[in-house]
C-alpha cells in the first residue's frame, strides 16, 4: 500500500451560531456531528479528534440530524440543511463519506430537518422519510429509497415557518406522524394514513401562549372560556367519543382573536359572554349556529335540546373584515355569495388586505389549528362605551340581569364602576369613586355569582344541612390550598377553618394564579351520576400560560 503524500493530522473548528446545528449519533461509539461554516464535521469523542469533514453545502449549515437505527447501533446516515436552500442526505461508512444526495426545492434557508426509517405495508423494502423546514414558510416531506428521492408533499404555513420538526410513528403501528413547532407558538401535527402520500392535520393539544388572565365556566358546567394576554379568547370542552368511556378536554373554539391584550370576561348566558381588554370598550359575543352544532357533536349532546332556547335566526358564523377588530356575523346568504378562489384571484390587485372567509363545517372531533383560526369566531353583537381608560375587570350578577365593569384610573373621577342592563345594554348606574375599584377582580372570593374583593379564592358549598364550605385559595407562587369552613350557630359565633390539602408540585402552576372558578354543582359532568355526586370541580389559570381543571373528593374533606 502506497503511503499518502499528504494527510490532515488535526482540525480545529467550532459550530455555527445556529440552534439545531449539533447532533449526537446513537450507539455506544456514536459520533458528534455539527456544522461549521459550509461543512458538516464528524467528531469522535472517544479519540477526541475530528474524523472527517463533509463538504457539499455552498452556504452556512443550519441544522443536522442523524437517522437513528431501531436496533440501537451507531447511525450511518444523517441529513443537514443550510442557507443554500438545500437538504443533503449523507451516507457514512467507516467514518468516511460514502454517498451524498442533494434534495432541492426550498426557496429559502433550511433551518430544521428530521428523518426516520420507514417500512411500508405495500413495500417491504426499507426507505428513508425526511422532513425539512425553511424560511420560505414551507415544510417538505421527502421519501428516499436507494438512489431515488421523491418529494411527497409540501405543507405551507402562510406567513410563518416551522422552527422545530420531529418524525415518529403512532404506537404499535407503521403510521408516521409529524410534529411542527412554529413561530406562531403552536404545535401542528400531521399523519400519513393508509400508505397514502398525503399528510393530513391531526388533533393537537392547544392553549394560550401568554398569561391567562381570567376564566369562567358556562352556567351548565359543560365548557370553560378563558382570556389571556396572547389576545385570544378560547373555549375548552370535553370530547366524548362514541362507545368509549374516556373523556378528554380540548380547545374547540377561539371566539375572539383581538388586537389588544384581553384582561377579563363574564358569562351572560350559556352561549353569550362579554370580554374586556386594554381598550375602553366592552365587547359582547354570541355563539353562532355552526358552533352550537359542532359543540353538540363533539360533547355528545342533543342539538334540538340545546337549540330550543336559542333564536331561530342565528348566524352561521363570523369573520373579521380587513383592517377590522370586530367579528362580523355571517348568515346563510352571505356564504352563498362568497367569491370562489378563481374569481378572487382575477379581481384582486394584490395590494389589499385579504379577508379570511368563514366556511361552515360539521365536526365530530376537536378542530385542527387552521380550523380554529378561521371558522370558530363568534359574532360581536354589542359594544359598551363609557369607560375612559383600559378595561380592567367585569362580572355579572347571579340572575344575569346586570353587568358591572371597571377600568384603570389615575384620578378619582375615573375610578368608577358602571352597571349595565344586559337586556337593553344601556348604563343602569354610574358608581363614582369607590375604594380601589380597579382591584375588584384582581383578587376575588366567589360564591356562585357573589364577588367581593378579599383574596384569590373561590368558595363552593359542601351541603346546606351541614353549612360547610370548601375554599380554594390560589397563591402567587402557583400553589392552590383547599380549606373547609363550617358556619356555627354559637353565640358569640365561632367560624371553624380547617386546612385540608394543597396541590403538589406537578399539580401547581409555576407562576401567579390569576383566577379560580368552581363548576356549578347543578351542571352536568362527564362522570357518571354516582361519581358526579362525590366530586367537585374547579378550574384555575395563571401567568404560566396554563389552564387546569381539578377534581375534589367531597368525602375526603
Amino acid at each position: 500500500m502506497v503511503a499518502p503524500v499528504l494527510e490532515t493530522s488535526h482540525v480545529f473548528c467550532c459550530p455555527n451560531r445556529v440552534r439545531g446545528v449539533l447532533n449526537w449519533s446513537s450507539g455506544p461509539r456514536g459520533l458528534l456531528a455539527f456544522g461549521t461554516s459550509c461543512s458538516v464535521v464528524l467528531y469522535d469523542p472517544l479519540k477526541r479528534v475530528v474524523v472527517t469533514n463533509l463538504n457539499g453545502h455552498t452556504a452556512r449549515v443550519n441544522c443536522i440530524q442523524w437517522i437513528c437505527k431501531q436496533d440501537g447501533s451507531p447511525s450511518t446516515e444523517l441529513v443537514s440543511g443550510g442557507s443554500d436552500n438545500q437538504v443533503i442526505h449523507w451516507e457514512i461508512e467507516d467514518n468516511q463519506l460514502l454517498k451524498a444526495v442533494h434534495l432541492q426545492g426550498h426557496e429559502g434557508p433550511v433551518y430544521a430537518v428530521h428523518a426516520v426509517y420507514q417500512r411500508r405495508t405495500s413495500d417491504p423494502a426499507l426507505c428513508t422519510l425526511i422532513v425539512s423546514a425553511a424560511a420560505d414558510s414551507a415544510v417538505r416531506l421527502w421519501s428516499k429509497k436507494g438512489p431515488e428521492v421523491m418529494c411527497l408533499q409540501t405543507l405551507n404555513f402562510g406567513n410563518g415557518f416551522a422552527l422545530a420538526l420531529c418524525l415518529s410513528f403512532l404506537p404499535n403501528t407503521d403510521v408516521p406522524i409529524l410534529a411542527c413547532g412554529n413561530d406562531d407558538c403552536r404545535i401542528h401535527i400531521f399523519a400519513q394514513q393508509n400508505d397514502q402520500r398525503e399528510w393530513t392535520p391531526e388533533i393537537v393539544i392547544s392553549g394560550h401562549f401568554d398569561g391567562v388572565q381570567d376564566l369562567v365556566w358556562d352556567p351548565e358546567g359543560e365548557f370553560i372560556i378563558t382570556v389571556g394576554t396572547d389576545q385570544t379568547t378560547r373555549l375548552f370542552a370535553p370530547w366524548k367519543r362514541k362507545d368509549q368511556s374516556q373523556v378528554t378536554w380540548h380547545e374547540i373554539a377561539r371566539p375572539q382573536i383581538h388586537g389588544y391584550d384581553l384582561k377579563c370576561l363574564a358569562m351572560i348566558n350559556r352561549f353569550q359572554f362579554v370580554s374586556g381588554a386594554d381598550e375602553k370598550v366592552l365587547r359582547v359575543f354570541s355563539a353562532p349556529r355552526n358552533f352550537v352544532e359542532n359543540f353538540c357533536a363533539i360533547t355528545g349532546q342533543s342539538l334540538n335540546h340545546v337549540l330550543c332556547n336559542q333564536d331561530s335566526d342565528l348566524p352561521e358564523g363570523a369573520t373579521v373584515p380587513a383592517l377590522g377588530l370586530s367579528n362580523k356575523a355571517v348568515f346563510q346568504g352571505d356564504i352563498a355569495s362568497q367569491p370562489s378562489d378563481e374569481e378572487e384571484l382575477l379581481t384582486s390587485t394584490g395590494f389589499e388586505y385579504q379577508q379570511v372567509a368563514f366556511q361552515p363545517s360539521i365536526l365530530t372531533e376537536p378542530p385542527t389549528e387552521d380550523h380554529l383560526l378561521q371558522n370558530t369566531l363568534w359574532p360581536e353583537v354589542q359594544k359598551l362605551y363609557g369607560h375612559g381608560y383600559e378595561i380592567f375587570c367585569v362580572t355579572c350578577n347571579s340572575s344575569k340581569t346586570l353587568l358591572a365593569s371597571a377600568c384603570k384610573a389615575a384620578k378619582k373621577e375615573h375610578a368608577a364602576i358602571i352597571l349595565w342592563n344586559t337586556t337593553s345594554w344601556k348604563q343602569s348606574q354610574f358608581l363614582v369613586f369607590l375604594p380601589s375599584p380597579t382591584k375588584l377582580l384582581l383578587c376575588t372570593v366567589e360564591l356562585f355569582g357573589l364577588v367581593i374583593g378579599v383574596l384569590t379564592a373561590s368558595i363552593s358549598s359542601l351541603g346546606v344541612e351541614t353549612k360547610r364550605y370548601v375554599v380554594a385559595v390560589g397563591l402567587e407562587c402557583g400553589k392552590i390550598c383547599l380549606y373547609t369552613w363550617k358556619k356555627t350557630d354559637q353565640v358569640p359565633e365561632i367560624n371553624d377553618w380547617t386546612h385540608c390539602v394543597e396541590t403538589s408540585q406537578s399539580q401547581s402552576h409555576t407562576l401567579a394564579i390569576r383566577k379560580l372558578c368552581w363548576k356549578n354543582c347543578s351542571g352536568k359532568t362527564e362522570q357518571k351520576e354516582a361519581e358526579g355526586a362525590e366530586w367537585l370541580h374547579f378550574a384555575s389559570c395563571g401567568e404560566d400560560h396554563t389552564v387546569k381543571i381539578h377534581r375534589v373528593n367531597k368525602c375526603a374533606l
